[in-house]
């Protein structure tokens, strides 16, 4: 559980520098009673908005995306279920995908995943599946790849025009 926080935290911060390179103000959420929630506070063109990461470590092993809904243990929702985002990132294989957590919402509502597990990971996630090929073109874009200027324009265009 540990090592998935530290590895977690990594992909926040690379994300961050991710958003900052293309000059988007951006930090980790520090306020523990939100972390739930959200894991970035960022600002663009004097818009407030907040980001969830989720570094999916067997994504690029099994092709498979997981979006974690429930909390087994604690007997909470969880992940998409609960999170308070604007923007939703899902790193897989290093690559920063990034999309607007209504339209993640919509995806999940709209699709049946092609398989959903109880317990996964440590035992306390319940996630649903969804082959990478179908979810990330369907409404993911990439970031890491992208020049300073067109990091701004993503970020703009999914957080300024709704």
């Amino acid at each position: 559980m540990r090592k998935d926080l530290a590895i977690g935290k990594i992909g926040e911060e690379n994300f961050i520098k991710i958003l900052k390179k293309g000059r988007v103000k951006a930090k980790s959420n520090e306020k523990k009673e939100d972390r739930s929630f959200y894991d970035i506070k960022a600002e663009i063109d004097g818009k407030d908005f907040t980001i969830e990461v989720k570094n999916d470590l067997y994504a690029a092993k099994s092709g498979n995306i997981a979006i974690e809904v429930y909390n087994p243990h604690s007997e909470k929702k969880s992940g998409l279920s609960i999170t308070k985002s604007d923007l939703w990132v899902h790193i897989v294989d290093n690559e920063y995908w990034v999309t607007k957590t209504k339209d993640l919402k919509s995806f999940v509502s709209k699709n049946p995943p092609f398989k959903t597990f109880d317990n996964a990971g440590d035992g306390n996630a319940n996630i649903l599946l969804y082959k990478v090929e179908t979810i990330l073109p369907e409404i993911f874009h990439r970031t890491d790849n992208l020049s300073a200027k067109n990091i701004k324009k993503l970020i703009s265009e999914l957080i300024l025009q709704g």
